[in-house]
């Protein structure tokens, strides 16, 4: 899912070590920012990358061309979307 949100956003996309406790570590992060110990800037002395994914400019154009498309049938759809949720209770 890392190369796909990465070939998405046209951006590196890293997982850092102990990233299955990234919600812990950030909270304490931010709290710090908050509390004046530390700044954003101070973030990559705290992480280090364990995987990085980075964007295939391929597919990236292909999702850039395919998102308007995207965006046009939720638009169209969310009418039926509604009555589906209904009929579904």
């Amino acid at each position: 899912w890392r190369q796909i949100a990465a070939d998405i956003l046209g951006a590196d996309i890293h997982r850092v070590q102990g990233g299955d406790l990234g919600s812990v570590y950030g909270t304490a992060f931010v709290a710090g920012v908050a509390a004046r110990f530390w700044s954003w800037e101070d973030l990559p002395r705290f992480t280090r990358v364990r995987v990085a994914n980075h964007p295939n400019p391929e597919n990236h154009r292909i999702y850039d061309q395919m998102y308007p498309l995207y965006r046009d049938l939720y638009l169209h759809l969310k009418e039926d979307f509604q009555r589906l949720h209904k009929i579904r209770g």
